[in-house]
């Protein structure tokens, strides 16, 4: 995996050092996605009605 960096390092116009979302950084179909989809099926319910 290569790591996007800025083809002009520099831009004085810049209002943010690093991205305010890291997954902008992140390809669409990047593998990290995988996990984050079986997590959202994942039933947590009755451990948040314990601790809420």
């Amino acid at each position: 995996m290569t790591i996007p960096f800025k083809k002009d390092p520099v831009e004085f116009n810049q209002s943010l050092l690093y991205p305010t979302n890291i997954f902008e950084l992140l390809p669409a179909d990047h593998e990290c996605y995988i996990y984050e989809d079986i997590f959202k099926q994942i039933d947590t319910s009755s451990i948040e009605k314990k601790y809420s």
